[in-house]
């Protein structure tokens, strides 16, 4: 896209309660582009309420920070919450940038941010959960320095889609 701000021009900053309309619609269509062939074609499609409701939740939840990169307008999310479930005791969760952003690195500068901020809090590790068929992010965690926590999965979806667990060092 010629004369398009590159993502060495978005800005990292914290998301806003009036960011969430927008971070819901990237999830949204961030997820109907991704993960279109891992999904059965039965599966619910995620609405903008359902997502708005959980970026509306992690907003308001003292244990989470929620990233955005921002140009004109907000092209990228993640959030990092504490959750008692998981190894680390820290998550990486919800790391979407607008489709016609991806190959631009704005995922990356988000995913560096929320490392620092992990940093930040002192944590030695992080996990996160990603798609197991999902082999373009799988892959990007790979590069990333993210490894597969072997054995530890979830099924969502009915149990028709499975998720793998990633874990990060980040000392």
């Amino acid at each position: 896209m010629e004369g398009r701000l590159s993502a060495m021009d978005v800005i990292i900053r914290n998301g806003q309660i009036e960011d969430v309309p927008m971070m819901a619609a990237i999830q949204q269509s961030a997820a109907l582009a991704g993960f279109a062939d891992i999904f059965p074609a039965t599966a619910p499609k995620p609405s903008l309420d359902e997502l708005e409701s959980e970026w509306l939740q992690l907003q308001a939840d003292s244990t989470a920070v929620v990233l955005v990169a921002a140009s004109d307008s907000v092209v990228g999310c993640v959030a990092i919450r504490q959750d008692a479930t998981i190894p680390s005791g820290l998550l990486l969760a919800r790391l979407y940038v607008q489709p016609d952003w991806w190959e631009h690195r704005v995922g990356g500068r988000l995913h560096d941010a929320a490392l620092r901020v992990c940093r930040e809090l002192g944590a030695a590790s992080i996990n996160l959960w990603v798609l197991e068929d999902n082999a373009r992010a799988r892959a990007m965690y790979e590069r990333w320095g993210w490894e597969l926590v072997p054995g530890v999965l979830q099924t969502i979806a009915g149990g028709a889609v499975t998720e793998v667990m990633y874990r990060r060092d980040i000392r």
